[in-house]
């Protein structure tokens, strides 16, 4: 009996830690020891040698793919030609072959996802980013902005050129906006403090692209067919040019030079080719009236629509606002 209550008599209290307590304390020195042991002098179970000779190997094998790298990017830069035409142009019914028509100025795009040209005549504010957007397009025109070395000519004199005269890959057409007839000017502010303002679209730069002219008059719409047979020789008209023509229901517009030569095509990247532009003035829009422009370029290999989505096409909305304006 007296044995029996020796073994049941309570232990004192912290005699013996809990058995949770003990693993966890033996968990925290293995982990301590794992980092750094003092006695093997090991950091992370290997000793400063064999850490020496890892970080060796990782330096040496970084370096050689580096190497192989650059070696690679070496070759594969000896296969482009950086400063000329790029690797891939695309073949004839790739999207890289068909021209798209920007325009200037530059457009908000409200929520509907129109582009809106938007502007009160009498603020300054608001039609001055317009007109900035059109005149930093047009400084490019200016020669005193020429690129150096740029090599230009005067294609007109040879419109019609033969092999002989036809122009290098390093040069290209001059292009002066005074003749082309149109009422748009920089003064006073293309138009834009006043309800008949201008814009000017361009054809996108597409290297290697050359738009075939369309000989078919018929093929064209109305309003150009009348543009074309007013002009001096309308055969001529047709063979010599592309055509950007712009059509309205809601309103007037003036389309002075809507054809756009051939010599300017073939783009081959040349130092500072320049884009010809085509002008059109909208004409008398009235306040808070949203009237919309629809403008395509005409060409015969300038495919009109590709999956459903039309190419070469812009369509364009104005409006003079007589409260808030449209911010770019």
């Amino acid at each position: 009996m007296e044995g029996e209550a020796t073994r049941s008599a309570p232990q004192p209290p912290g005699a013996h830690p809990p058995v949770g307590l003990r693993r966890m304390q033996s968990n925290v020195d293995d982990l301590k020891t794992f980092i750094w042991n003092p006695k093997a002098k090991e950091f992370l179970g290997r000793s400063m040698m064999s850490w020496g000779k890892i970080g060796l190997f990782y330096v040496i094998f970084y370096l050689c793919l580096a190497l192989i790298f650059y070696v690679m990017m070496v070759v594969f830069y000896q296969t482009l030609d950086t400063e000329g035409r790029p690797k891939w142009t695309g073949g004839d019914d790739s999207i890289l072959k068909h021209v798209g028509l920007g325009f200037r100025p530059t457009t908000c795009i409200l929520k509907a996802k129109r582009t809106v040209i938007s502007y009160y005549p009498t603020d300054l504010s608001t039609l001055q980013p317009y007109v900035d957007s059109i005149n930093k397009l047009l400084m490019r025109y200016n020669s005193s902005n020429f690129p150096e070395n740029a090599v230009y000519r005067d294609c007109s004199l040879n419109m019609y050129e033969t092999e002989e005269n036809r122009m290098k890959d390093s040069e290209s057409c001059a292009f002066d906006l005074d003749v082309l007839g149109s009422s748009c000017s920089q003064e006073p502010l293309w138009g834009y403090d006043t309800n008949s303002p201008c814009v000017f679209f361009k054809i996108n730069k597409v290297i290697g692209g050359e738009p075939q002219t369309i000989q078919n008059l018929s093929a064209l719409p109305t309003g150009l067919q009348e543009h074309i047979n007013s002009t001096d020789d309308s055969s001529v008209a047709l063979s010599g040019h592309i055509w950007v023509w712009c059509e309205s229901d809601d309103v007037e517009l003036e389309q002075a030079a809507p054809g756009v030569p051939i010599y300017y095509f073939p783009y081959l990247n040349q130092k500072g080719y320049l884009s010809p532009l085509i002008p059109v003035r909208i004409m008398n829009l009235q306040s808070d009236v949203t009237v919309r422009i629809r403008c395509r370029a005409w060409a015969k290999n300038i495919r009109f629509k590709n999956n459903n989505r039309p190419l070469g096409q812009t369509d364009l909305s104005f409006r003079i606002e007589s409260g808030t304006s449209c911010q770019l």
